[in-house]
């Protein structure tokens, strides 16, 4: 098996083909959705892909973000096969927000995740942040992955990143 390096990413390293041949694919058949104040469950079938372009606008951001936040990304010969970052805003008293955490599809269930996971959190220490802020897909599996990494519902909700996503699950995760 292929050694896989988790690092931090500078900016010089990202271009508009990071992440070619990075596979942002994800079968949804159940999600989760507030009501009354309680998570419930419900079947909801759907796909998210992410084409070249998307790729590329994804790269952009990450570039950007690169400038005064952080990324950490995962690699394997020579290829990303997953990334996490965060920005370089402290709010709501010592959250910061994390906009991105992927593992291409057929790396999954290798514990990338969760290592790109306490990566960033080390490395959000050093802005001084407390809180990660996460906005989850609503999918099930995807929200088991957090929960089993201890995050928690959102004790204070980011009203501009809520309606970015208005159906994620916005989460925190003590660091």
């Amino acid at each position: 098996m292929p050694e896989i390096i988790i690092r931090r990413v500078s900016t010089i390293e990202i271009g508009h083909d990071f992440l070619k041949g990075f596979n942002r694919h994800q079968n949804t058949e159940k999600v989760l959705f507030w009501s009354k104040g309680v998570l419930v469950e419900k079947v909801n079938y759907f796909q998210d892909e992410w084409d070249s372009s998307s790729l590329i606008r994804i790269a952009k951001e990450l570039e950007e973000i690169s400038l005064v936040g952080v990324v950490v990304a995962a690699f394997s010969e020579g290829k990303v096969i997953g990334f996490t970052c965060i920005d370089d805003e402290l709010f709501n008293d010592g959250y910061i927000n994390m906009p991105y955490l992927h593992v291409t599809y057929d790396k999954r269930g290798q514990g990338i995740g969760k290592k790109l996971f306490l990566a960033i959190q080390e490395e959000a220490k050093k802005f001084g942040a407390k809180k990660l802020y996460i906005s989850g897909h609503p999918d099930v599996k995807t929200q088991t992955f957090y929960k089993e990494a201890g995050c928690i519902p959102a004790q204070r909700i980011n009203k501009r990143l809520y309606d970015v996503e208005p159906f994620d699950i916005h989460l925190e995760k003590e660091i």
